[in-house]
């Protein structure tokens, strides 16, 4: 099937929401997750494979790759979280399995989309804010998302036909949100701020972010330069676009 998107991690939270908004244009697409397809339209198509097996994501992909040779959006989006604990509580094998996930299996597809020279216009690695702002309870994950934002850097490189950007999609009501609020720990302050978001516009549920976030996907490559990091915030109004920089400071040594 001819396709002009691609999302994995599509079973659920933001990645099914960016897919339900982008079929409601009336585009066709192909979704990647661990679980069966998450919904029955004529214009999807699903992949399931576990991104853990990463040196097999070639091999996936070749069966969609026959029928699609140029995709508008890839959206790399599937990620994992650990439990909340200390980073010194945090085992390697926890550190190495969100690695795995978040960072080496994105790797993976970018590179297996390249050696297949299907032209994409744009990559979206779905990043965020703790790629910059350390979350206490989640090392690992922080870890991961700051090795993805420079993987978008070093891809961008690599791609410069493609418009390539890191994106923290902002705080949004997902399975994955909730594991991190569902029990407020004092050892972890997010805990509480993020339950105090849930049911407000600050927090929309996954469908609505999904929606104001295709609306502004296409967008990106006119707004930050390509290998760079956005973020967005959700407001009454609706959404606030970002760029992330980091600055240089001249010091007197």
């Amino acid at each position: 099937m001819s396709a002009d998107f691609f999302i994995t991690g599509t079973s659920r939270g933001l990645g099914l929401g960016l897919t339900r908004a982008f079929l409601k244009q009336g585009r066709k697409g192909i979704g990647l997750s661990r679980s069966p397809a998450p919904l029955n339209h004529p214009g999807y198509q699903h992949i399931q494979a576990d991104l853990a097996a990463f040196k097999k994501i070639s091999s996936y992909l070749q069966p969609i790759f026959l029928g699609c040779p140029r995709l508008q959006i890839l959206v790399l989006n599937a990620a994992l979280i650990t439990p909340l604990h200390t980073a010194p509580e945090t085992t390697h094998e926890e550190f190495a399995q969100l690695m795995d996930i978040n960072v080496w299996a994105n790797k993976a597809l970018l590179d297996a989309f390249i050696s297949a020279a299907i032209e994409v216009k744009q990559v979206v690695l779905i990043s965020s804010g703790v790629a910059v702002h350390p979350l206490r309870g989640q090392a690992a994950y922080c870890l991961s998302k700051a090795a993805l934002n420079m993987l978008a850097q070093l891809y961008a490189e690599e791609m410069p036909d493609t418009h390539v950007c890191a994106l923290a999609p902002g705080v949004i009501d997902t399975p994955m949100q909730a594991q991190l609020s569902h029990k407020i720990d004092p050892r972890f302050p997010a805990t509480i701020q993020l339950s105090k978001l849930r049911g407000t516009a600050t927090m929309p549920d996954a469908n609505t972010a999904g929606k104001k976030l295709v609306a502004l996907l296409s967008l990106l490559p006119e707004k930050i330069e390509t290998g760079g990091f956005a973020a967005i915030s959700y407001t009454d109004a609706g959404l606030a676009l970002s760029r992330v920089t980091t600055q240089r400071e001249s010091l007197t040594l």
